[in-house]
């Protein structure tokens, strides 16, 4: 059956450590984010991602990675992971049951929302010369033989947004659903708005080095002024790094290149527990490799 693999993955995580799943969760991002996987692409505006409604019919195999993915997200609300990339504002919202509204349209598709603006805003759309159907989808039974016209235009705008934002992926929407309410119920899941939502699934958006200076723990080996400007140094290149050079170093000494929605305060160790980012000193050279990261950390260090 085509959901085993999926199944023998979810055991396979249920069975991790918590410095395990956070590693596995870090690589499962990269490959989302990557153009292995066919069934997401990343929208520009927004920079989140989207359902690929443009990928050739999908098999039962390959809807079973959405049902698949429906469980991740509730494995990383329920556990309090991050999927270090971030999902479009229109698929957060259809996770939580909010209405999809025009203006969700335009983080899509800039082209085609300015299009439909531009119906509701002018007369005479019957020159334009359209019908109900999209892509030979009809949006309405019998669409191909309906004219576009102002007595209609409101109507088939609404049709408009509901193709784009649900019928064209609506398969794949209820795949997600049904992964992710096997895992949390939707009594859980209402609590949040998609703004909430969307912080506790992927952290913080940008990486606040202040947040980070405040939350950081020092160890010196003899607090002398040079140890001082070692540190300086640090926080003075850490100011000049890019946001995913931030998240880089992050990821490398903590194991996620995000941060939780408390900010750094929040941190946690690869053992689940709160451990703020730690910067060590040490005098003695030949044991500067035990005092480096050659990996993440379960310390943050």
């Amino acid at each position: 059956m085509p959901s085993r693999p999926y199944s023998r993955s979810m055991m396979r995580i249920a069975t991790l450590t918590f410095s395990e799943k956070v590693q596995w969760f870090y690589r499962y991002s990269l490959k989302l984010s990557s153009s292995l996987v066919g069934g997401f692409h990343i929208i520009p505006i927004h920079q989140g991602y989207w359902i690929n409604r443009t990928a050739t019919e999908k098999t039962a195999e390959e809807l079973q990675t959405y049902v698949f993915f429906g469980k991740l997200l509730g494995k990383i609300l329920l556990e309090g992971l991050l999927l270090n990339v971030r999902l479009s504002i229109p698929l957060l919202k259809h996770i939580l049951g909010v209405p999809i509204k025009l203006s969700d349209l335009y983080l899509l598709d800039e082209t085609v929302h300015s299009s439909v603006m531009w119906i509701l805003g002018n007369d005479n759309t019957a020159a334009l010369g359209l019908n109900f159907t999209i892509e030979g989808a009809e949006l309405i039974r019998s669409g191909t033989d309906v004219s576009l016209h102002d007595g209609n235009k409101e109507l088939y705008v609404t049709k408009v947004v509901q193709y784009y934002l649900f019928d064209s992926v609506r398969v794949e929407i209820l795949k997600i659903m049904e992964g992710l309410r096997s895992v949390i119920s939707d009594t859980v899941l209402h609590v949040f708005d998609f703004k909430e939502l969307d912080l506790l699934l992927s952290g913080l958006p940008q990486i606040d080095v202040d947040d980070w200076r405040q939350h950081t723990e020092i160890r010196f080996y003899e607090q002398s002024s040079h140890e001082l400007l070692v540190i300086e140094w640090f926080w003075e290149i850490l100011e000049s790094f890019t946001q995913d050079q931030r998240g880089r170093l992050l990821q490398y000494v903590t194991g996620s290149s995000g941060v939780p929605v408390e900010g750094f305060q929040g941190l946690t160790g690869m053992d689940g527990e709160i451990r703020f980012f730690t910067i060590q000193l040490g005098n003695d050279v030949s044991t500067v490799y035990t005092v480096l990261p050659h990996a993440s950390t379960c310390l943050n260090r």
